[in-house]
């Protein structure tokens, strides 16, 4: 799903759609615009406040580290070269970040951004670790390499990646639960310690399709009361859009969400994961850092 920066976020992949850092009330066919409302309070269920590239509050408690005033900061409509293409391993561990945390694109390398620790909900931003080797530990980011316009043939990665200090980490926890979604057969798998549960879903259509061949993880959440057929929290990737900037033409970076629709079969959206009500109540349960793995 895609964000829509000053609403907070638009669904990239409905028809109607929102998304992160894209926000979910675009994705709403019977809103006529397709900008989430602006938020009075998250915590009563609001629209977030819009995503801004402030460092956060909580900054000064950040481990002594390089000076990082003029870093870019990998948020989820960033744009930053330096940052590494997603590997092909699935994140392992997961954590919340205290403090923003420095990137890099090689080990015992030069810092290229920092992953703010405040995100967009002004809540912790979580971090999800795919590898440690000592001193640097491989993680996720929600920012872009390269957009798609500016990609060529080789295309624009679904998901960046940079090395961190290991010592610079939160307590990071190990993954109890992943989400593989197969876009052939417009299905999604939840599956936890308790047993896997399968969803039929809509996806991408062929000009705005969902990016397959990829692994990300649940950022956020929060719930946009202007999604009418939307019920529940949208559910933001770290992943987005490969063939088009902002398949909703919106300015929310072509992030990828899934959320609920009414209807979720077949390839409907500009990206996003369209489920029903149902399964967004069992996302809800899945801790953020949840990996999700989407497959052809």
């Amino acid at each position: 799903m895609t964000l829509d920066r000053r609403a907070a976020l638009r669904c990239l992949g409905l028809t109607v759609g929102a998304a992160l850092v894209a926000g979910a009330s675009a994705c709403s066919t019977t809103s006529t615009d397709p900008r989430p409302s602006r938020p009075t309070s998250p915590a009563q269920g609001q629209s977030p406040p819009s995503p801004t590239p402030n460092r956060s509050p909580e900054a000064s408690t950040a481990p002594t580290g390089p000076p990082t005033e003029d870093l870019p900061v990998a948020v989820h409509d960033a744009v930053i070269g330096a940052l590494l293409p997603g590997p092909d391993a699935v994140a392992s561990h997961a954590g919340l970040l205290d403090h923003d945390l420095v990137l890099y694109a090689a080990r015992d390398g030069e810092p290229v951004a920092v992953l703010p620790g405040r995100n967009f909900l002004r809540g912790p931003t979580v971090v999800a670790a795919v590898t440690t080797t000592g001193d640097w530990t491989l993680v996720l980011t929600p920012a872009r390499q390269t957009l798609p316009s500016a990609a060529g043939a080789s295309g624009a990665p679904a998901q960046t990646a940079a090395w961190a200090r290991t010592d610079e980490l939160p307590a990071m926890q190990p993954a109890t639960a992943s989400v593989t979604v197969r876009v052939a057969e417009q299905s999604m798998t939840i599956t936890t310690a308790q047993g896997s549960h399968r969803h039929e879903v809509g996806v991408g259509q062929d000009s705005t399709p969902t990016p397959t061949g990829v692994s990300g993880y649940l950022q956020a959440r929060y719930v946009d009361p202007a999604q009418a057929l939307a019920p529940g929290a949208i559910q933001l990737t770290s992943l987005h859009a490969t063939a088009a900037d902002e398949p909703y033409t919106g300015t929310d970076g072509g992030l990828i969400a899934i959320h609920a629709n009414p209807d979720p079969r077949g390839r409907v959206s500009h990206g996003c994961i369209r489920v029903r009500p149902d399964a967004v109540a069992q996302l809800d349960a899945l801790p953020l850092g949840t990996p999700i793995v989407v497959l052809p």
